[in-house]
């Protein structure tokens, strides 16, 4: 069996590409932005994630606080410049979701791929001024059905090609619940993605906690995405409860690396751990009484026991009615140099 494992752009360091989704929790504040890159590098992650929007192409003012507040939250494209080196001096992929078209022509200077929000799988402009760029992409697929979730791929496909797509493109389970139940999690679509598209598959987490993040990884899930945050408690801005926060990180990063391990490969064949305990867990075939040379083996003169120093129990039919070559003492192991065969 060939064991060789394929490294992919979505290989991380664990073997499962990990992304802390700084997204706005730093409410608009540099400081808190550029912290929280070298935080999520202390906790072992692949990739640091923001994101870029003109909140005026984002938010329709007629929903005036939201727009406020998002407004507030914004950072300008010279911040998110000065970030991306921050997260290259720190040994780590800087990468932000766009949510207009301006912005990914921005990102397009300082990305290595692009991230399409739940949000914006059904925005057609946005999706395939993405594609023209002919980088990777992972698309997030919450609030989608499957056939708006094949038209994205469609706009995508049409301003690259099929090799493109199955190489350079992954899908994000997602659900867009803030926060979301942990029995609406629907982990079962990762699998159901994989093979209902043929494309990888990853999960962007909006549960409470980490556990949904490592069941993904036991189902086959190459990217995991969590919302990160330097502190859970006392926040207003919804996203910190759904965060994880330095110490989770941590706790998500080894938990990835140990399932990650754990999953091993897919087929069914004797692991070099238990290759020490073959002879001792199974069993031989030795004598229930002293037997002399000559005699024929009948069942009542033969059990069987740990570890296999005899012959091997499943040749106890062809044994039997075979004479003896040696003597044995009771309790000893008949072997095959103890045989007549005939």
């Amino acid at each position: 069996m060939n064991c060789q494992k394929t490294k992919t752009i979505w290989t991380g360091k664990n073997g499962i590409f990990l992304i802390a989704e700084i997204g706005v929790n730093h409410e608009g504040q540099f400081e808190v932005a550029s912290n929280l890159i070298k935080l999520a590098k202390q906790a072992g992650v692949d990739a640091v994630k923001f994101q870029t929007y003109d909140t005026f192409h984002y938010i329709s003012v007629s929903q005036k606080e939201r727009f406020e507040r998002t407004k507030s939250f914004e950072l300008s494209q010279d911040e998110f410049k000065r970030l991306s080196i921050i997260a290259e001096d720190q040994k780590i992929l800087f990468l932000s979701t766009p949510f207009d078209t301006g912005s990914v022509d921005f990102l397009d200077t300082i990305v290595p791929f692009f991230k399409i929000s739940s949000g914006d799988l059904t925005n057609r402009e946005l999706i395939k001024r993405i594609a023209k760029k002919k980088k990777p992409i992972i698309l997030s697929t919450g609030l989608a059905v499957d056939i708006e979730i094949e038209k994205a791929l469609q706009w995508i496909e049409e301003e690259v090609d099929s090799d493109f797509l199955r190489k350079n493109v992954i899908l994000l389970h997602c659900v867009s619940s803030y926060p979301a139940p942990i029995d609406q999690a629907n982990l079962l679509s990762i699998p159901y993605l994989k093979i209902r598209f043929g494309l990888p598959v990853g999960y962007s987490d909006h549960t409470m906690g980490i556990q949904a993040c490592l069941t993904a990884v036991a189902l086959g899930a190459v990217v995991i995405e969590k919302h990160f945050t330097d502190k859970k408690e006392n926040r207003s801005f919804r996203d910190h409860a759904i965060s994880a926060d330095p110490s989770d990180m941590n706790l998500l990063v080894d938990g990835v690396k140990d399932i990650k391990a754990s999953l091993g490969m897919y087929g069914n064949e004797r692991l070099a751990c238990e290759r020490d305990n073959l002879l001792a867990m199974r069993r031989g075939l030795i004598a229930t009484m002293d037997l002399e040379k000559g005699i024929v083996l009948s069942h009542d003169m033969i059990t069987t026991a740990r570890p296999a120093e005899g012959i091997d129990i499943s040749k106890i039919d062809k044994v039997l009615g075979q004479k003896l070559l040696k003597d044995i003492y009771a309790g000893c192991p008949i072997k095959d140099d103890c045989i007549r065969w005939e």
